[in-house]
């Protein structure tokens, strides 16, 4: 059961980061209109992606082995799925002119990518040092 909490626990620190971020880039780089269009853009992804992640839990929570694999692949997909629709509303929301390019691949680099990585990472890490 303590690998599924620090993988909870992982999820929503990574969800409250990046709420925290898009709040600080908004408020940097964007007028009030189109930021809460992004914000809330982000608001309605995490939700119906939280909303169709319950019926996954509760089959996988009752199932084999193969069920919970198959459960947390079809979660993984979702979620992957939500992020490029968010990423594809910022892009169509922020991306103005050529210029603006190279702030939306740092967004990508900094936002949406790395921090991912380094809590997959962690989560992994924790998990590995609390089994032994």
């Amino acid at each position: 059961i303590m690998p599924v909490l620090v993988c909870i626990a992982t999820c929503a620190a990574l969800i409250l980061f990046q709420l925290l971020a898009y709040k600080v880039l908004a408020f940097t780089f964007s007028d009030h209109e189109h930021s809460k269009l992004w914000i809330d853009g982000n608001n309605a992804s995490l939700a119906i992606v939280g909303f169709t992640f319950i019926p996954l839990a509760t089959m996988a929570s009752i199932g084999s082995d193969t069920t919970v694999a198959a459960m947390a692949t079809l979660a993984l997909i979702l979620f992957i799925s939500s992020r490029f629709v968010f990423i594809i509303k910022g892009f169509r929301i922020f991306f103005k002119k050529f210029p603006m390019l190279l702030p939306f691949i740092l967004y990508l680099c900094a936002i949406e990518i790395v921090p991912v990585l380094f809590f997959i990472a962690a989560a992994v890490n924790l998990c590995n040092y609390l089994q032994s």
